[in-house]
């Protein structure tokens, strides 16, 4: 639940994502001073743009990809990302549907997942990510048919279900 809805979050939450908590209780963030005109000067650091993720609903079998984005994410973004829980809160905020409302259970009934990154994923990852393996896999790929596709339509569902 949202403060815009009306309802309090879980305090679970709040303890684990400051960013949950209403601006006013937290004071503006300081910026770095300017620096001393004598010493010298070198450009910014510029860092390369990476997406944030699409938020997720739960659908089976797009779990992994979300969380591969999301690490994307945090590997080029570590000083904002730089503890488990900024990374949780940030795939909660992320999260829709049905996989918000597995969120909501888990932090109520597991509240040690918003404090390890590691061990969350691997929650998510038991509930959501359902990938097509082995035998269904080797199905799929028999009868794939390239149809009124495009070759690169094709080839991509093609290299999905033949990857290891």
């Amino acid at each position: 639940r949202s403060p815009s809805h009306g309802s309090p979050l879980h305090p679970a939450l709040l303890l684990h994502c400051p960013a949950f908590v209403p601006a006013s209780s937290h004071p503006p963030p300081r910026l770095p001073s300017s620096p001393d005109s004598s010493a010298p000067s070198s450009a910014p650091l510029v860092p390369s743009p990476v997406s944030f993720p699409d938020k997720f609903s739960g659908v089976l079998g797009t779990c992994e990809g979300f969380l591969v984005q999301g690490a994307l994410v945090f590997w080029r973004q570590t000083v904002t990302f730089h503890s488990d829980e900024a990374k949780v809160c940030f795939v909660a905020g992320l999260l829709c549907d049905k996989a918000l409302a597995w969120f909501t259970s888990v932090s109520e009934g597991q509240p040690h997942l918003l404090s390890s990154y590691s061990a969350f994923e691997q929650e998510m990852r038991r509930v959501f990510d359902r990938p097509v393996r082995g035998t269904e896999s080797a199905s799929r790929l028999v009868s794939l048919r390239q149809g009124d596709r495009s070759v690169a339509e094709y080839s991509i569902d093609f290299c999905i279900l033949a990857a290891p």
